[in-house]
């Protein structure tokens, strides 16, 4: 757990960075201006965040972030009712960001998340 509490420390900024790319493109969807380049943005944001988030432990932040990657494509038509769709979605991925879920649901998903383990040598005489 510990372990887990620093990745997390560590990639904290990177995944406040990609919750403002959401907050942006719902803020433009709310005016009525969001660009595609922002929305591409925000759908990329939200697919990265989905992977990530359920490895530290927030599996409810993945889920939200799961649905906002879906709303946000292209071929998704932006209406009024999507648009406030998102804008309750990045609230409430914010407000799931602030609070890990109990211990036993991070082992949970540590236990479900493959791991992988490299063998090699630093021995230059060692030849493959």
């Amino acid at each position: 757990m510990a372990t887990l509490a620093k990745a997390w420390e560590t990639y904290h900024d990177t995944m406040q960075e990609r919750l403002s790319v959401l907050e942006a493109a719902a803020a433009a969807m709310d005016g009525g201006h969001l660009s595609t380049a922002l929305q591409d943005a925000g759908q990329a944001q939200a697919h990265k965040l989905a992977g990530s988030l359920g490895c530290f432990g927030f599996s409810e932040g993945s889920r939200i972030a799961r649905e906002l990657e879906l709303l946000l494509q292209p071929e998704v038509p932006l209406g009024a009712q999507q648009t406030s769709r998102v804008a309750q979605l990045v609230r409430n991925l914010r407000q799931s960001m602030t609070s890990p879920e109990d211990p036993e649901t991070i082992s949970a998903a540590i236990a479900s998340t493959p791991q992988l383990l490299v063998v090699g040598t630093n021995d230059p005489s060692v030849s493959s």
